[in-house]
């Protein structure tokens, strides 16, 4: 498992709906932090981007974030998760 966590790229993905391009999915890959509860923490961020082209959707960007450790069995537990709305200024 340690060795998926080393690995530092995001990955892109375009999100289609027949003909129409509806917008993108970014992964970034997890990250070491030590900010939450005095104890080492992975972060992963996933970001939905709206293609601005598509009348009446505009500019959306969502920002999903979750910190999380690996437990003993090499599993991963998710201990925080929030959204950030960043389109409209509205954070946790």
């Amino acid at each position: 498992m340690e060795d998926l966590f080393s690995v530092k790229e995001t990955f892109r993905y375009e999100v289609k709906y027949g003909l129409f391009k509806l917008g993108w999915v970014n992964v970034a890959a997890a990250r070491v932090i030590r900010l939450y509860q005095d104890q080492e923490r992975k972060h992963i961020l996933t970001e939905i981007e709206s293609n601005p082209s598509i009348p009446f959707v505009g500019n959306e960007l969502d920002q999903f974030h979750s910190l999380f450790y690996v437990n003993e069995e090499g599993l991963p537990v998710e201990v925080k998760y929030w959204k950030d709305n960043v389109d409209e200024n509205e954070y946790q």
